[in-house]
């Protein structure tokens, strides 16, 4: 398992698809949206912001600062599109392992169980890397493209970090316990659990079918339609005067998609998110397991 896991890894570096993945992540945060002009009533994203202001400007609000602006990047665009970026890379090596037969070879010296796992594994594990990738560079990107925190002004800085610790108890409890760097560390956490959650899909889906383009876009609409379900369902429950253990705003942001964005840092229902949604992922991975076990041949 250990083997086979380690040959997909070298291979989805070397894979220009997974820069491809990498750089669409990039793209999406740049035109996340970071500042409202009243003046012209126009959201502007973190690319014209940058493009259209000049440093004097952006020092004048601490929200430009390079930690606000890294944390506003996983916006609704990078997450509408995150089941397609961290389902790409790997889709494309497996399904080139299964046109070009050399699935045979892997499965061979590796026997079947390890075989199967390890590809559970990589399908899983590459979506959080993909993603962490891509946004870790991006965040590179903003240190080099605005300024931090410390060249604002000291009250203004001041202000900020108290803001910071004053966001629920658990983030500033992180950040007064390691500062940005932990809280930082943190996110990048959050980040990968959900790119292995938004990859499971691609992964279950791969036992019916090896067509790449409908492994690809199929997450991205099953994305689309759960948190449209998100949206809707407290209305729904209001309106039907449902008896429910939770308010339903509270069960619609636990089995939200995002709900793992924030797990370490805002969330009340903790061990709710935690539970249903690593549940989850590791009831697609076992399903997954079974059933590619019980075949004959790998499909």
């Amino acid at each position: 398992m250990v083997s086979y896991f380690g040959s997909c890894l070298k291979r989805l570096f070397r894979s220009p698809v997974l820069w491809v993945a990498a750089a669409g992540t990039v793209a999406l945060s740049l035109f996340s949206p970071l500042y409202y002009n009243s003046q012209d009533g126009s959201n502007l994203s973190i690319l014209e912001v940058y493009l259209g202001y000049q440093e004097k400007a952006l020092l004048t609000n601490t929200q430009f600062c390079s930690y606000a602006v890294f944390r506003r990047g996983f916006g609704a665009w990078l997450r509408m599109f995150v089941p397609v970026i961290v389902s790409l890379a790997a889709v494309n090596l497996k399904a080139d392992e299964q046109n070009s037969g050399s699935w045979r070879n892997f499965l061979f010296r590796a026997g079947k169980p390890a075989y199967h796992v390890g590809s559970c594994l990589f399908y899983l594990i590459s979506g959080g890397m993909v993603l962490v990738l891509g946004y870790g560079i991006f965040g590179l990107a903003v240190l080099g493209m605005f300024p931090g925190l410390g060249r604002f002004p000291v009250e203004e800085s001041a202000l900020y970090l108290e803001s910071l610790q004053g966001q629920g108890s658990a983030l500033g409890g992180l950040f007064g316990t390691g500062g940005f760097p932990l809280v930082i560390g943190v996110f990048f956490l959050e980040i990968f659990l959900y790119g292995m959650e938004q990859s499971a899909a691609a992964m279950f889906l791969s036992l019916f079918t090896g067509n790449k383009y409908i492994l690809v876009c199929t997450p991205f609409f099953l994305r689309y339609m759960l948190g449209q379900t998100t949206t809707l369902f407290p209305q729904l429950a209001r309106s039907l005067n449902l008896n429910l253990p939770l308010d339903p705003y509270e069960i619609a942001n636990i089995w939200s998609p995002e709900a793992v964005l924030t797990l370490f840092e805002y969330r009340n229902n903790f061990q709710w998110v935690l539970l249903l949604h690593m549940g989850y992922l590791a009831a697609a991975s076992l399903l997954y397991c079974l059933i590619r076990m019980k075949r004959g041949r790998e499909a």
